[in-house]
């Protein structure tokens, strides 16, 4: 199910469409992949299709304002966090430095901020490359 979900974000991501259209069917797959990365034998699906996908939306300057989307992102890659496949796929993504910024960016949002920092916490538990 992750990677038809995967496929789907990546077709929405080519709509010819606003932002914020964009945003919210990206706020209903996420949820959807969200509520799946709660059974563990999915975590190899969000490994290999879709924390690259997701890492760039969050990332991605025009979904920045949406709490909503940036929120099931951070609680997703929260969550899966804890794989250590899932957890090396985010730091390979290679926005480890990102998620400090974001930090800043989302200042005003303690429930975004407390994950980003679960995120970081356990990308540097084992990732020599996340702590530096």
């Amino acid at each position: 199910m992750i990677p038809l979900l995967s496929i789907t974000v990546q077709k929405v991501m080519l709509f010819s469409c606003s932002a914020q259209k964009k945003a919210m069917i990206l706020v209903q797959i996420t949820g959807a992949m969200r509520n799946l990365a709660n059974i563990e034998k999915c975590h190899p699906q969000v490994a290999q299709s879709a924390i690259a996908r997701l890492c760039d939306i969050f990332f991605d300057s025009q979904f920045n304002s949406g709490k909503e989307l940036i929120l099931n992102i951070a609680r997703l890659l929260s969550k899966v966090s804890l794989d250590f496949k899932c957890a090396e796929k985010i730091v390979q993504s290679g926005h480890v430095i990102d998620f400090l910024n974001s930090m800043i960016m989302h200042r005003d949002s303690s429930a975004i901020l407390i994950r980003i920092a679960y995120i970081l916490g356990n990308l540097t538990t084992n990732f020599e490359e996340a702590r530096i």
